[in-house]
């Protein structure tokens, strides 16, 4: 990776000298730990955003249903603190700097420099993504007053506080996916844990007593399941580098990770214990955490013992961050399973959520339908399938394979998806708080009702989105900036299905929307999205220039004989896989419809039944009030 830093350096400081990393130089150390110290103070930054905006939105008690003095005042505080973050993640960009390159505080300082590899890093990528949404927030927090609209700004900062630890490096090239798990993990439990227990200190001076105590009282609840987080985190970390498992307790790497993940195991045990004591329980377990999450940003940088493989050979490899396939790709090649750790976290954890409702519901005697059952985990699987396998591997080096899962994420998975219903297993299975409070079931109403959910279940806002992905991923810039990072193609991935589940939940959704849709205006956002999306397919079957050439023209396998041509072959997996989960949809569509029909005449009927039909009495006397109006009029217009 030094040549290309290297020819960076050169491209800002002409006839200048590049100092690499030299490992074990004492300078290097310091410049190490500068970063350390960088990302430490995001970190608790980023903390104390998020911590402020879990106490405004989960942890305080309500008043009459709005948020009481205790949540008002969080509130209050996010603007300033996110400000902060914003600024403390730009000041950590020289410093971060020092410590990947090994150069002097006065040359990161520069500007060129800091536009320069700003770019091409990821760490600092990542810083410049906690400054966007940090700003964000305090934009959006000031006129976000219910609930329902700061879990949205809640959601924004933890992702911001997952940012940092998306970039730590992997050592193996088997499953990069794991050192970016487990380092999200890592930042995110530490982030909320330290967060909320700052917060909840800086607030309870001039608020009532017994808001706090309660609010710490839920703390408590949540810190075994943060606990478990963290220490599954740092395993994971620890995992990714090491070489064997006798490096555990042998390098300095090892029994750093080891130490800090029997810490967190020890504290979630004893957080399960504290049952009177709250305060002083959660207070005891601040510096403990804190040094947790200083220590999880430290293995980001520390180097771990040498074996590891501190990644791939070549330049391809390097940019992939895996093996190259080793020939073209074949249907047993494609349907291989591959770990991706993120991926099947993500499909194990869902379904598992899923299934415990069911259980829960059928625990009360409830039943659930299971057709909407077999159709999540079929949607899951799907997910699965075009990731944890060599669908996913070849997607990296292949437009054509890559176009596939694309289809199957936007157009195929989030349809059996959003027919799963999850928010209706939801709301029936979660067990309604205490009058005037709010738990589980009450977060899921708020932010399904909340005006940010609104806005984006407009039709032509989540046709936008569904459709402004493909264009403005495609042919832009975006799609080549993103591949390039193992995150930024996670996420990727995840907008994908994102996009595809809130445009189909609009459509055929069995879930209930805040904004209810006429099943006419549905067809027509549908057949637009089928001819835009063919539309999209015959032009990138037709086009000459290579897209994403800078990603696809680098990382080209040596038995792919021409990426143009696997390009046609990419836009007419495009144009003919759209078709039939479009039909397929349309199908679907217009049995809802007709099933709604149907519902509407039976309530009808029934209403009918009840009052003797009061509505159609009243209809035909007001047409006789009408006829006789008319009439009435016509004899005195006669002579």
């Amino acid at each position: 990776m030094w040549p290309h830093f290297r020819a960076l350096h050169a491209r800002v400081n002409p006839g200048a000298g590049f100092v690499p990393y030299v490992r074990g130089s004492y300078s290097c150390r310091v410049h190490q730990w500068l970063g350390v110290a960088a990302g430490a103070a995001v970190l608790l930054s980023g903390a104390r955003t998020l911590g402020l905006l879990l106490v405004a939105t989960f942890l305080a008690p309500l008043e009459q249903r709005r948020l009481g003095r205790l949540g008002a005042a969080a509130r209050a505080k996010v603007p300033a603190a996110a400000l902060v973050q914003a600024g403390v993640a730009v000041v950590a960009v020289p410093l971060l700097l020092t410590g990947l390159l090994g150069v002097g505080l006065g040359d990161t300082a520069r500007p060129t420099v800091i536009v320069t590899y700003a770019g091409d890093l990821l760490p600092t990528r990542a810083l410049f993504g906690v400054v966007l949404i940090a700003l964000v927030i305090a934009g959006l927090v000031p006129v976000l007053h219910a609930v329902g609209g700061l879990v949205w700004a809640t959601l924004l900062a933890t992702f911001a506080a997952a940012l940092p630890g998306l970039t730590v490096p992997h050592g193996s090239i088997n499953d990069h996916g794991l050192p970016f798990m487990s380092g999200a993990l890592v930042g995110l439990t530490s982030s909320a844990w330290v967060g909320s227990v700052l917060a909840l200190r800086a607030l309870a001076r001039d608020l009532p007593a017994d808001q706090v105590a309660e609010a710490r009282r839920r703390l408590a609840r949540a810190v075994p399941w943060l606990g478990v987080g963290l220490a599954y985190g740092l395993a994971g970390l620890t995992a990714a580098r090491l070489p064997t498992l006798a490096a555990l307790w042998t390098s300095a790497y090892g029994l750093t990770a080891l130490a800090a993940t029997l810490i967190a195991v020890a504290l979630a045990g004893a957080a399960l214990r504290a049952t009177v004591a709250v305060q002083e329980s959660v207070k005891a377990t601040a510096l403990v955490v804190l040094a947790l999450g200083v220590a999880g940003v430290a293995l980001a940088v520390v180097l771990p013992p040498a074996g590891t493989g501190e990644g791939p050979r070549t330049l391809a490899e390097q940019l992939v961050g895996m093996a190259l396939p080793a020939s073209p790709p074949t249907v047993a090649g494609l349907l291989t399973p591959r770990l991706d750790s993120v991926m099947l976290t993500f499909g194990l954890l869902a379904g598992g959520l899923y299934l415990a409702g069911t259980v829960r519901l059928h625990r009360r005697g409830i039943g659930w339908p299971v057709l909407r059952t077999l159709s999540w985990l079929a949607g899951l699987g799907t997910v699965l399938l075009v990731t944890a396998t060599g669908i996913g591997e070849y997607a990296m080096t292949l437009f054509s394979t890559h176009m596939l899962q694309h289809m199957v994420l936007t157009m195929l998975s989030p349809i059996l998806l959003v027919l799963g219903a999850p928010v209706t297993l939801a709301l029936r299975a979660l067990k309604p708080a205490e009058r005037g409070q709010r738990g589980p079931r009450e977060w899921v109403a708020a932010a399904l009702h909340a005006r940010p959910t609104v806005v984006l279940t407009h039709p032509l806002v989540a046709l936008g989105i569904y459709l402004g992905s493909l264009y403005g991923l495609y042919f832009t810039g975006i799609f080549s900036w993103l591949m390039g990072s193992h995150y930024g193609h996670v996420f990727m991935l995840v907008h994908f299905l994102a996009s595809g589940y809130l445009f189909f939940w609009t459509i055929v959704g069995a879930d209930p929307t805040p904004r209810p849709i006429p099943y006419p205006v549905r067809i027509l956002d549908l057949l637009a999205s089928m001819g835009v999306h063919a539309f999209f397919g015959v032009v990138v079957m037709m086009s000459t220039a290579l897209i994403a050439g800078g990603w696809y023209g680098r990382v080209a396998p040596p038995w792919l004989a021409s990426p143009l041509t696997d390009q046609g072959t990419g836009g007419g997996i495009a144009w003919a896989f759209g078709e039939i989960p479009s039909v397929l949809t349309l199908l679907a569509l217009t049995a809802q419809w007709i099933h709604s029909e149907e519902r509407f005449a039976r309530r009808t009927e029934r209403q009918a039944e009840r009052d003797g039909d009061a509505e159609l009495v009243a209809y035909n006397a007001q047409l006789a009030r009408l006829s006789d109006r008319a009439a009435a009029a016509h004899s005195m217009e006669q002579p």
